[in-house]
């Protein structure tokens, strides 16, 4: 075991928080970018607003690209997790019965030395040998 473990619900969560804090930043954007509609005063004025609230707005919107990006690889993280441990119970079921692992217990075929495990062994019959 590696140590190493993925839980793809709470992969699943993040990437919900990542998307609607993208969606934030998209509003956010929007509202910056309404900001230069209407009379802004002398036209210096409203080129130098309108210049400014286009360069906040496109950062703004990078930023909102970011974390949908970001949202976009975690949920892919999860659904590859959480398709890796449905595919490994699939084959597992497939493959092991459940005498394979060890869940059903089978009478040993082979003869036990009693001297090996003291009195604790008994014989066919259920007496105690030793």
């Amino acid at each position: 075991m590696t140590g190493f473990h993925a839980d793809p619900a709470a992969l699943d969560a993040l990437a919900r928080r990542l998307e609607e804090t993208a969606d934030d930043f998209a509003a956010a954007s929007a509202d910056v970018e309404s900001t230069t509609t209407g009379d802004l005063g002398p036209p210096a004025v409203a080129a130098a607003l309108t210049s400014l609230t286009g360069e906040w707005s496109g950062r703004i919107r990078a930023v909102q690209t970011d974390y949908a990006a970001a949202a976009d690889s975690v949920r892919t993280a999860a659904k590859a997790y959480g398709g890796s441990d449905t595919s490994a119970a699939e084959a597992l079921s497939r493959i092991a019965a459940p005498d394979d692992l060890g869940l059903t217990p089978t009478p040993s075929s082979r003869p036990v030395d009693p001297g090996l495990l003291g009195s604790a062994v008994t014989d066919e019959s259920g007496r105690v040998d030793g």
